[in-house]
């Protein structure tokens, strides 16, 4: 179907879903300290983590993981597209 598109519509739907991801990238810390606030206000306790501990923890996993299940072209794959 997008290739039936003619150029300047592919081009019009380009730069809004460019600008929705802008506009969503934008609002998901807000949201996010919202969501958080409310749920503490609910009774919640929030942990927090130390993000670069649990990157290091994470990567580990999927490295081994990925060794396992013969997957390793494809974490490196779905690395390379950040």
């Amino acid at each position: 179907m997008w290739d039936r598109l003619p150029p300047e519509e592919q081009a019009q739907i380009q730069e809004a879903a460019t600008m929705a991801r802008d506009i969503e990238r934008a609002l998901a810390p807000v949201r996010e300290k919202e969501a958080l606030a409310f749920l503490e206000e609910k009774g919640m306790t929030i942990h927090s983590i130390d993000r670069e501990v649990f990157v290091k923890a994470a990567t580990r996993l999927q490295n081994d993981w990925a060794a396992r299940n013969g997957a390793t072209d494809l974490l490196r794959m779905i690395r390379e597209t950040r």
